[in-house]
C-alpha cells in the first residue's frame, strides 16, 4: 500500500488542527485544565484559589501556579510584604512560569508577619498564617492539585521584607519542611531593636488596618525569633540585600525613593549582623549577597532574584 506527499500531509494538518482544537476547549497548559471549584483563571498559567483556614474560619486567596507533571511534590512558597495582598505574582509569574513545580502565592492580612498571633488581632480577625502555610495551605494542595504529601518535606519559600523574615521564620521553625530559602531585604531578629522598629514600629506607620504586634509576651515572641532558632537552618539559606543607593534604571518618585532607601539600609545593618552570627554558628549553609544599588522596593527585589544577581534559580534547584 501506497500514501501519497499530500495524504501525508492532509493527515498531519488534521492532527494539528485537532490537538490545537483541543487544547483551546481544555485550556493552556493541561495542568490548569482540572480547575478546582474553589479557583478560578488566573492567568494562561496559574489559577485563583479560595482557600478555608479552619485556624482563620475565613477563605484565604492563593495563586497557584501548578507543576506541569503529574505526582510533582515539589512546591515553592512566596511571601509577600508588609501590605500583606499579593504584589508578587504580577511580577514574577513570567519567569517561573515553565518551572516544574506547584507555586504559591499567598495574600495575607496587612502586618501579619506570616506568624500565629497569640490573641485576635485589633481588627477582630484571627491570624493564624504560620498553621495555614505548614498545615493547611499544603493539605488543600495535597487534596486539590494532588500534590504529594502536599509538598511537605520539598517546599522552598521566598520572601521580601516582612515576608523575608518571615521565610527564614518558618523555616527555622519547621526545618522537615522547607528545603530552600530565599530571603530579600529582610531583618532576622524580632527582638533587637531593627527587628522591633520593623514589627512595632509599623503598628504606628502601617496601622490603618491592624494595628498591634503579634506576640502577648516577650517568652512568645522569642519563640518566633530565627536569631534564637538559628542552629534550625540546616537547609540552604540564600539571602539578597542593597546598600539603599538608588539604581539609575527605576523611576520611583522622590518620596518613595527617599524612604525605600532608608528602609534599605536598615535591613542592610540587620543583614550584616545576621551574616555575623551565622558565621559565628558556622552555618557554612547561609549565602548572602550585597548588591550594590536598589532600595527597599520591587525593583531591587526582582532584579536580585530573576535579572540581575538571578538568585531564583540558585535557590529553586532542589
Amino acid at each position: 500500500m501506497t500514501t501519497s506527499f499530500g495524504s501525508i500531509a492532509r493527515t498531519a494538518l488534521a492532527t494539528v488542527v485537532a490537538a490545537t482544537g483541543a487544547a483551546f476547549l481544555t485550556g493552556v497548559p493541561g495542568a490548569a485544565a482540572d480547575t478546582p471549584d474553589t479557583c478560578r483563571n488566573h492567568t494562561a498559567v496559574s489559577v485563583t484559589c479560595e482557600v478555608w483556614s479552619d485556624s482563620m474560619q475565613r477563605d484565604i486567596p492563593v495563586v497557584v501556579k501548578p507543576a506541569s507533571t503529574p505526582g510533582n511534590d515539589k512546591v515553592i512558597q512566596f511571601l509577600d510584604g508588609i501590605h500583606g495582598g499579593d504584589g508578587w505574582s504580577s511580577r514574577a509569574m513570567n519567569y517561573v512560569a515553565d518551572d516544574d513545580a506547584t507555586i504559591v502565592f499567598p495574600s495575607a492580612d496587612s502586618r501579619s508577619f506570616w506568624v500565629d498571633w497569640d490573641s485576635t488581632a485589633p481588627n477582630g480577625k484571627e491570624l493564624k498564617y504560620e498553621t495555614f502555610l505548614t498545615r493547611e495551605l499544603p493539605d488543600y494542595l495535597e487534596s486539590e492539585f494532588d500534590v504529594p504529601n502536599g509538598g511537605r518535606e520539598r517546599t522552598g519559600v521566598v520572601g521580601l521584607s516582612m515576608g523575608a523574615y518571615s521565610a527564614v521564620n518558618l523555616a527555622s521553625k519547621h526545618p522537615g519542611m522547607y528545603r530552600s530559602v530565599l530571603a530579600l531585604s529582610g531583618f532576622y531578629n524580632n527582638q533587637m531593636l531593627a527587628g522591633r522598629l520593623a514589627v512595632d514600629g509599623t503598628a504606628i506607620t502601617h496601622g490603618e488596618d491592624n494595628v498591634g504586634v503579634p506576640w502577648d509576651s516577650e517568652q512568645s515572641r522569642m519563640q518566633d525569633n530565627p536569631w534564637i532558632n538559628v542552629d534550625n537552618l540546616t537547609m540552604p539559606v540564600h539571602m539578597a540585600v542593597a546598600t539603599g543607593i538608588p539604581d539609575v534604571r527605576s523611576d520611583y518618585d522622590l518620596g518613595t525613593t527617599v524612604a525605600g532607601a532608608g528602609i534599605e539600609i536598615g535591613s542592610l545593618g540587620a543583614t550584616a549582623a545576621w551574616d555575623l552570627w551565622t558565621r559565628l554558628h558556622g552555618k557554612d549553609n547561609v549565602t548572602i549577597t550585597y548588591t550594590p544599588v536598589g532600595i527597599h522596593a520591587y525593583d531591587t527585589w526582582m532584579n536580585a532574584a530573576f535579572k540581575d544577581q538571578k538568585l531564583y534559580w540558585r535557590f529553586a534547584d532542589f
